[in-house]
C-alpha cells in the first residue's frame, strides 16, 4: 500500500490504528511535489495522496478534506511579548524576526500569511527564508525567529514545551488537508480499508491472507 503522507498527527494516528489492525500490510510512504504526486496517482504508482491547500480540478479523482489545521504564529517562549494572552498585537508582530518558506513552497503556509498581512498593511521583519518546515521549526525552537505554521507541528515535531502558538487577530488562516484517490481505478482491498478508516471511525473487518496485496 503506497500513500503519500505529510506531517499531520491525524494521519499518524490513523496509520497507527491501521498497522495494529493489519500488521502484515506494508505501508510505503513517498514525498514529492504535488504535480509529481498527482501524476503518480494518475498512472497508478500511488493509491492515494494527501495534499495541503489543494485546489480541486476537473478530474475523475475523489477528494476528501480530512483535517483543517489552523495556522498560528509559532515562537519560542523567550520571544513571547505577552505570555499571558493567546493573541499577539500587530505592534508586537512587527517587531519579531519572521521566517518564511520559499515562494515555491508546496504547502503555501507563508504565501497565505504574507498575503493576509499585505491586505492588512502589516509590515513584517522577514529575517530568514527556508525551504522546509523542519528547518523553520529548528529556528523557532532555538528562539531565533517566529513563523506562521500549522499548530499541529507543535505536537508532530515535539516542540510544545518550548514553543507557543499565538493567534493573530483578524487572520483566520487554516491549512486544509485533502485525501485524493482514484475511486474508478482498481484499488487493493487493504487500500480500500485504509480509505474507509480515514473517512470514518467505523471498525475495519479482518483480512484473509489472500487479501493482502
Amino acid at each position: 500500500m503506497a500513500p503519500f503522507i505529510p506531517d499531520c498527527p491525524f494521519l499518524i494516528k490513523k496509520i497507527n490504528v491501521f498497522k495494529h489492525k493489519y500488521p502484515e500490510v506494508q505501508v510505503r510512504i513517498q514525498t514529492d511535489t504535488p504535480d509529481v504526486l498527482l501524476q503518480k496517482l494518475e498512472t497508478g504508482q500511488l493509491s492515494a495522496i494527501f495534499l495541503r491547500n489543494f485546489i480541486s480540478s476537473a478530474s475523475h479523482f475523489s477528494e476528501l478534506t480530512v483535517a483543517n489545521d489552523p495556522l498560528r504564529l509559532l515562537l519560542h517562549k523567550s520571544l513571547d511579548p505577552d505570555p499571558h494572552h493567546a493573541t499577539i498585537k500587530y505592534s508586537d508582530l512587527k517587531k519579531l524576526p519572521i521566517c518564511t518558506l520559499r515562494p515555491d513552497d508546496i504547502w503555501k503556509y507563508s504565501e497565505l500569511f504574507l498575503d493576509e498581512c499585505r491586505k492588512k498593511k502589516i509590515a513584517l521583519n522577514i529575517a530568514f527564508e527556508c525551504n522546509d518546515t523542519p528547518s523553520i521549526m529548528q529556528l523557532v525552537s532555538s528562539g531565533l525567529v517566529a513563523a506562521c505554521l500549522p499548530i499541529t507541528l507543535l505536537d508532530t515535531l515535539g516542540a510544545r514545551n518550548n514553543v507557543c502558538a499565538k493567534k493573530i487577530p483578524g487572520l483566520n488562516l487554516t491549512s486544509p488537508l485533502a485525501m485524493i484517490y482514484d475511486n474508478s481505478a482498481y484499488l487493493p482491498t487493504c487500500m480500500r480499508l485504509f480509505i474507509r478508516l480515514i473517512r470514518s471511525d467505523i471498525p475495519c473487518p479482518p483480512l484473509s491472507k489472500q487479501q493482502f496485496e
